[in-house]
């Protein structure tokens, strides 16, 4: 029932900013601005806070982000064979294959653990979780920024010196990865921000979850479903379905924790990232199946994030 009671508010703020977009009080244009507010200033504000108070820095973080990055790339690897079976065209097949394994961690993964270790009696601090969390996820990004490129690139031509600027460029300017890294700096280095620097960063930390949920609510408003359904279906059965249980038998074998076994697979459970719709639009990919996928894969990850979080030790 914890678990439950933690989940619904991040699914009620998706529905209401479904509802608000269909409404038309949320238009296509505001959401993309919302969303840039929360990925390039409310997030990044609340990575840096959250990692510079990291008092202990151990190989936790990077075996969590072992397992997730581990089982993203058996999605990927996945998604190849099956995009020929359901006879995708050239073009889509990149879009097919980055909707697989590409999740929502930012956006969905980082809010549904504030939440959920924010309710009495979880497992852990949010003091603990949060630094460790927010440092496996940074490099699993990094991997999705470059492997997008690359799965996108290789669907209609081959990698070539435009494409690897395209890459290199995407992975030095992701504000989120930017936000850990000098994080962990401040963290390593005893530092610590001005009282009143802090509160706002925390701040703004708080204005990016409802923003960004609600732009997740609004994608789903506005993806053309009856577009690529059968495609975007599959894909989203990967995402949710194959990626977390081929991350449950890696963190086993890599010896997680209980809780931290628990809190990988959710991360593999969460939804295809937004992001997949613009990177799919940037490099001649398919934008429909994107969006499809995007929103099949929120609703019905809604079932499969609650069923990961209730063997959390306690629920």
């Amino acid at each position: 029932m914890g678990v439950v009671s933690s989940l619904l508010p991040i699914f009620l703020l998706v529905g209401l900013g479904a509802a608000l977009t269909a409404g038309g009080f949320l238009t296509p244009s505001f959401l993309r601005s919302l969303n840039r507010l929360a990925y390039y200033v409310g997030m990044p504000g609340l990575l840096f806070v959250s990692v510079s108070r990291a008092t202990a820095l151990d190989a936790r973080p990077l075996l969590l982000s072992a397992v997730v990055l581990g089982s993203s790339l058996f999605a990927l690897v996945l998604a190849y064979p099956i995009a020929r079976l359901v006879r995708l065209p050239r073009t889509s097949v990149g879009t097919f294959v980055q909707s697989a394994f590409r999740g929502n961690l930012a956006f969905v993964g980082l809010p549904i653990v504030l939440h959920v270790f924010a309710r009495p009696g979880a497992p852990a601090s949010l003091e603990e979780i949060v630094p460790v969390v927010a440092m496996a996820i940074a490099p699993v990004m990094i991997a999705y920024n470059v492997l997008a490129v690359v799965v996108l690139v290789t669907s209609h031509q081959r990698i070539n010196t435009e494409s690897l600027r395209f890459m290199a460029r995407q992975v030095a300017t992701n504000p989120l990865v930017l936000a850990v890294a000098a994080g962990l700096v401040a963290a390593v280095a005893g530092l610590r921000l001005p009282g009143p620097l802090e509160t706002t960063l925390q701040s703004l930390g708080g204005l990016a979850i409802p923003a960004a949920l609600f732009g997740v609510g609004g994608t789903i408003v506005l993806a053309p479903l009856r577009e690529r359904l059968a495609p975007a279906a599959v894909a989203a059965a990967i995402k949710i379905v194959a990626t977390p249980l081929f991350a449950l038998g890696l963190a086993v074998l890599f010896g997680l924790s209980h809780l931290d076994a628990v809190l990988a697979v959710m991360l593999c459970t969460t939804p295809t990232a937004a992001a997949s719709f613009i990177m799919s639009t940037q490099m001649r990919g398919d934008p429909a199946l994107a969006s499809s996928a995007i929103a099949l894969s929120t609703l019905a990850s809604v079932g499969s994030l609650a069923l990961a979080l209730s063997f959390l030790p306690g629920s």
